[in-house]
């Protein structure tokens, strides 16, 4: 199934998604202080759309760990911290530290669903910056979306961006909605999935 791309409002988009139809909502959201807010309405739509057990990955920064996790678990259940190496390390200017990772969240709704093994910590395959220099590798993606979720399950991610996400549901047989409001991102994801054969 060919992922559904929609240009708009993350969070008021996923208020219209049905209920329990999630199976992963797996996104890199913005982190900057004024973003801050929407952590809490994501968590909080996230535990309306997941189906029970389905999961709740976040990418976000080390500095943000602590208020990230106090406000999501108001909504879902916060389940392990994993980690994504930097293919550089880049300095953290306020507290003068230089940070080789980045963290993972990864909450459930309820209990988890059952999964095999998963390493807690993905080294990325390349930069892969093309289409953006925020861009994430696709390796960081493949590694959660084969271990959680099954084959015509549903991963939605509310800030897509240039489509790492759809274009390994593609890849692996998953259905994918993707939302950003950026039309520039949404036009980079769809010439990137017109190239998977």
């Amino acid at each position: 199934m060919e992922p559904l791309i929609i240009c708009g409002d993350s969070l008021q988009i996923m208020r219209t998604i049905p209920e329990s139809s999630i199976h992963l909502v797996f996104t890199d959201p913005p982190y900057s202080d004024q973003s801050m807010p929407l952590y809490e309405s994501l968590a909080k739509e996230s535990s309306r759309v997941l189906a029970p057990g389905g999961s709740l990955i976040v990418l976000t920064g080390i500095y943000r760990m602590p208020e990230i996790i106090n406000t999501m678990a108001k909504y879902l259940t916060y389940y392990w911290c994993c980690s994504l190496y930097h293919k550089q390390a880049s300095v953290f200017h306020k507290r003068n530290v230089r940070q080789v990772w980045k963290p993972i969240l990864w909450f459930t709704k309820g209990v988890s669903l059952p999964h095999g093994e998963i390493d807690d910590g993905i080294r990325p395959t390349g930069a892969e910056k093309d289409y953006h220099y925020q861009q994430q590798a696709e390796s960081w993606a493949l590694h959660f979306i084969t271990a959680l979720v099954p084959v015509g399950r549903t991963v939605l991610d509310p800030f897509v961006g240039t489509g790492t996400t759809a274009i390994i549901c593609k890849r692996l047989g998953r259905n994918c909605i993707g939302i950003d409001s950026d039309p520039k991102q949404i036009e980079a994801t769809e010439k990137r999935l017109k190239l998977e054969i």
